[in-house]
């Protein structure tokens, strides 16, 4: 990556929506998958990253159980580093959290809180503390939640999360089921979204997109290759 502004097609309203980039700013599970001899190294440089950068995606990747149609988007100049650990009193705000007794998992923790699937994954590698309150405070981690639900959160997630809950709070509906209905709502569009397009680009190539405003697995400006 250049270290210079991404620019986004004009057509993208919400340039963290990875279903809607275009795929040299994302990578994929398929895409980090190690080939038979290859070295770290080798995929680096196939990726174009450096050791770090694979092997944090890897941490990532892992997490959401080795899922092929798994996204990461690569960073850019502005978007990579939104929540910093420095920032704030991270667990400090999970205790809060927790103490309110509103969530039904770990995911609704962190889409609250604003924390990504990523940052969850790292932030308890690096941080016992984090570590011990996220996953050990006796919150629900139902099976297979990381790959169904945690892997998903993103930063574009949590904001169209945040966007929705809010809309239903204003229109009469508690806050703890606006809460759970925004959350479920956001994440399973993008898994949705993400994996039809995945689909797409095998069949029809990596150009290939959705036209806005109809059904995911309808595709656009597909060329076959």
């Amino acid at each position: 990556m250049t270290n210079h502004d991404q620019k986004y097609p004009l057509e993208i309203e919400d340039p963290d929506d990875l279903a809607d980039l275009p795929p040299d700013q994302v990578v994929t599970g398929e895409q980090l998958a190690m080939r038979p001899g290859q070295t770290l190294a080798q995929k680096a440089r196939e990726l174009g990253v450096t050791m770090a950068t694979l092997r944090f995606w890897h941490v990532e990747w892992r997490g959401a159980q080795y899922d092929p149609a798994y996204c990461i988007r690569r960073a850019g100049h502005k978007n990579w580093l939104r929540n910093k650990w420095s920032e704030k009193d991270w667990t400090g705000l999970l205790r809060a959290q927790i103490a309110k007794r509103q969530h039904r998992h770990v995911g609704d923790l962190c889409l609250e809180l604003g924390i990504t699937g990523g940052n969850a994954q790292v932030w308890s590698q690096k941080h016992a503390k984090f570590e011990q309150v996220l996953w050990h405070s006796g919150v629900p981690y139902p099976a297979q939640h990381w790959r169904d639900f945690i892997a998903w959160i993103r930063h574009g997630t949590i904001d169209d999360y945040r966007r929705r809950k809010a809309e239903y709070v204003a229109n009469g509906v508690p806050e703890v089921e606006a809460a759970h209905r925004a959350a479920d709502e956001v994440v399973t569009e993008l898994a949705h979204k993400t994996r039809q397009l995945t689909q797409g680009r095998k069949r029809y190539g990596p150009w290939c997109r959705r036209p806005r405003g109809t059904a995911p697995a309808l595709p656009r400006q597909c060329t076959a290759h």
